[in-house]
């Protein structure tokens, strides 16, 4: 069993930080330790974002996502080179960024999916139109399988360390997806408690 959480306080948001860092500085190598000060992963993108953090039941963070809202000062980084994605004005607009799970909880999809669920949760709250990410392939169809109804606008650029798609879905087709595809319909479709177990997504 996992709590997730939106987190807007120094603990929490110290410890999607960390995760970050053991992800992606410890792990992978895709940011230097140089610029991660006091084994916390962060950039000028976390002001402007809501940040998820899952929890195990002792209280150790197993991984995290942001969401960078549309409407900050820096243009989200699927407008950006090598990308340059275009943004309908009249739309409001997210892009889901730094999902990060820690290897010794990668295995257990819990953590994925209660980040999805809590994710999808902010932004149908907050009456968002569009969600983007850059993804690498393999995550891509894990999303897909999910029922997430993605798409690929636009061809793959070296971005953060690896290969990633820029990609695309409204937010109103997200959960209708995800029931189409009827796996964890029910779990993405009941309300959300904050917690998850194998028995929430049966």
């Amino acid at each position: 069993m996992f709590t997730v959480n939106v987190v807007d306080d120094e603990v929490g948001l110290d410890a999607q930080a960390h995760v970050r860092y053991a992800v992606y500085v410890e792990e992978k190598g895709w940011v230097p330790s140089s610029d991660a000060h006091s084994g916390r992963e962060q950039d000028e993108y976390d002001p402007q974002s809501t940040h998820i953090v899952a929890h195990d039941l002792s209280g150790e963070a197993a991984g995290s996502l942001r969401i960078i809202l549309g409407t900050g000062r820096l243009a989200l980084p699927i407008e950006l080179e090598p990308f340059g994605i275009a943004r309908d004005p009249n739309r409001t607009s997210v892009e889901i960024s730094r999902l990060a799970v820690k290897r010794e909880y990668r295995g257990n999809q819990l953590v994925m999916l209660g980040l999805c669920r809590l994710a999808v949760q902010q932004m149908v709250l907050n009456n968002v139109d569009d969600c983007y990410a850059l993804v690498e392939r393999p995550l891509l169809r894990g999303l897909c399988e999910i029922g997430f109804p993605f798409r690929e606008i636009g061809i793959a650029h070296d971005y953060f360390g690896g290969q990633v798609l820029p990609v695309h879905a409204n937010v109103g087709e997200l959960v209708p997806g995800v029931v189409a595809k009827d796996r964890f319909a029910n779990f993405f479709t009941q309300s959300f408690e904050n917690f998850i177990s194998e028995e929430s997504i049966r």
